[in-house]
């Protein structure tokens, strides 16, 4: 991340708000996930009532598999171990016969909440027969029934799932290279019509009325909220003549809208509402902190890794000045004289800085150094250290996920899990995996 700028004015009575999340290179990681601006399909199935709808545009959704493996990997976790076991259990590669069949637009819509949440989802796809193909074997493999009609062209199918209350109906299409899902089949036959005649959200007069200023619904993400028709959710169960009075003023009110665009280095926002805009501040710092944190556990693990090495050539120094006393026993003995430069001395060989060196690193203390704990351990007989271990530890999960040690042999070895709290043996520390 470079920088974070959020601008926000009141313009004829109007709230509008500009963001841009800027970085350093072309975006990568999760911030890579978000497609360059392009017309928003999936809007054209989205009711002109509805509460709220969003719409993203992302990159290959393969390749962000691809990613998540990658970081899984690299964070040592199990979450995909058991996918190669699922598409051999299911003749399926989850690649070729689902997300490289899907477009990367995802939509979203809430009508309402009560009784039971009602709404709809319209997914691009690349291959509508392969991905139907694919559905049927997952629910066949769940062992979900469904009904299938054909309607003016269009083949709906219906599926059941079992519910303590009552059964929950889903319903889905395919439809002009959208896959239309609903919760019911009603729901998702009326996104279609609303297609068909031109008359959902994104083809309104309300919905182009809303959107920022010199911004059109081109974009790489667009959320829209009625916040009246918002405020209603909760007055209903309070008051529910008062709600559906509200409900009638919510059609003449301005909704709510937040656009986002994908740029090679950046990724801006413009809206019209101060709520919208408090969210994706926060939706950007989720982006750029987790970033930021890893950034400096990187750096903090190379820090210690570099100050690991430096008390190896440290020792093999100390060894071959004062040979009687083998190894420097602790950290304090590479400390600087104080009697000055060129003054060293087994106590004080001046071999390392104060930061790694100093009166205070001597017997159980550790010393503190860039988010990492140092200790050395000589192994002493008869006053003559002929072996040692120097430990590296995280001060906190926060600074480091990953603890170092080394011995006589130079090799530096590492072990992921929580920060020690205890010194190592050698032959613990030869235990753990080297650093390639």
């Amino acid at each position: 991340m470079q920088y974070l700028v959020w601008d926000h004015k009141i313009e004829s009575g109007r709230s509008i708000s500009q963001l841009e999340l800027s970085f350093s290179g072309p975006r990568h990681g999760a911030a890579s996930w978000l497609a360059k601006p392009g017309p928003l399909s999936g809007f054209d199935f989205v009711s002109p009532n509805a509460i709220l709808a969003a719409t993203v545009m992302l990159i290959s959704p393969a390749q962000i598999f691809d990613q998540l493996q990658e970081l899984a990997t690299l964070s040592h976790s199990n979450t995909f171990a058991s996918v190669p076991l699922f598409e051999q259990s299911l003749k399926l590669n989850l690649k070729d016969d689902l997300l490289n069949l899907l477009g990367g637009e995802i939509t979203l819509e809430l009508d309402d909440v009560a009784p039971r949440p009602v709404g709809r989802a319209a997914l691009s796809v690349k291959d509508a027969h392969h991905l139907q193909q694919t559905l049927s074997t997952l629910l066949a493999a769940l062992n979900f029934q469904t009904q299938r009609v054909d309607d003016a062209g269009v083949t709906y199918h219906t599926l059941r799932v079992p519910s303590a209350k009552a059964p929950l109906e889903i319903g889905y299409a395919f439809f002009d290279q959208h896959l239309i899902v609903g919760s019911s089949r009603d729901i998702v036959a009326d996104a279609v019509r609303l297609h068909k005649s031109g008359q959902s959200l994104g083809k309104s007069r309300r919905f182009v009325a809303s959107l920022p200023p010199l911004h059109s619904s081109q974009a790489s993400a667009l959320f829209y909220q009625d916040p009246i028709a918002m405020a209603t959710l909760q007055l209903r169960q309070v008051s529910p003549q008062s709600a559906e009075s509200l409900l009638k003023l919510s059609r003449e009110a301005t909704p709510a809208v937040l656009c986002l665009y994908g740029e090679e280095a950046a990724i801006r926002e413009a809206s019209t509402s101060p709520a919208l805009d408090a969210a994706t501040v926060l939706i950007g710092a989720a982006v750029a902190i987790p970033n930021l944190l890893r950034s400096k556990i990187a750096a903090n693990e190379a820090t210690a890794v570099g100050s690991v090495r430096s008390v190896n050539t440290a020792q093999a120094a100390y060894a071959a000045t004062y040979p009687k006393q083998g190894f420097a026993p602790n950290l304090s003995k590479f400390g600087a004289d104080p009697r000055g430069p060129g003054a060293g001395s087994p106590d004080h060989a001046g071999f390392l800085d104060e930061t790694l060196a100093n009166d205070s690193c001597s017997g159980d203390a550790w010393c503190t150094k860039s988010g990492f704990q140092f200790r050395l351990t000589g192994i002493c007989n008869q006053h003559r250290c002929n072996e040692y271990v120097v430990v590296a530890t995280p001060v906190s999960t926060s600074t480091g996920t990953r603890s170092f040690c080394s011995t006589s042999d130079g090799v530096i070895h590492f072990n992921v899990g929580p920060p020690l709290t205890s010194p190592l043996s050698p032959t613990e520390c030869k235990s753990w995996p080297p650093i390639n």
